[in-house]
């Protein structure tokens, strides 16, 4: 099943971002040239880690039967230059022995859609197409188009990973 986000640049550095029904903004810190109104890309990355992985627990947790209270997780990446070169999930859970957590938290490792993704170093394929006034922002160019590129479209960079 494929899933498709489309952002669009609304002022600055500033874009709004469509998921399914939900619009949120993402931006950069005024230090870099955004206006700070909404979170950096790296942010939401990391925010994506610790959001799977907290309800990768929760679901693991509910099907063994138990109820796990609270759970939190933090992510904490490192930065270096253009990525992250590493990153660090540390899970708050509470209500489960030290042997249940064990099992939980290795379930959670195994179906956390998005752990298991960036340690699957994905092929990224970036496409770059002359904007049509008349179609918005991803209407046209979708992440399924083969590599070649059809309807004129040219890859500018395939690597995996990233």
């Amino acid at each position: 099943m494929e899933r498709v986000v489309v952002a669009a640049r609304e002022d600055g550095l500033r874009c709004r971002v469509r998921a399914g029904d939900h619009e949120f903004v993402v931006d950069e810190p005024a230090s870099v040239g955004g206006t700070d109104q909404g979170p950096q890309p790296t942010d939401l990355l990391l925010g994506a880690i610790a959001s799977c992985f907290t309800i990768a627990i929760s679901y693991c947790a509910a099907k063994r039967g138990l109820t796990p209270e609270p759970v939190r997780v933090e992510v904490a990446g490192t930065y270096d230059g253009p990525k992250f070169s590493s990153i660090t999930i540390s899970a708050s859970v509470g209500g489960l022995t030290p042997e249940e957590l064990a099992t939980v938290s290795a379930a959670a490792e195994r179906v956390c859609y998005v752990t298991n993704t960036l340690r699957g170093s994905p092929t990224v394929v970036v496409r770059s197409t002359p904007a049509d006034d008349s179609t918005p922002a991803g209407g046209e160019d979708r992440s399924h188009d083969d590599a070649a590129g059809r309807g004129g479209e040219s890859d500018t960079n395939a690597r995996p990973g990233a």
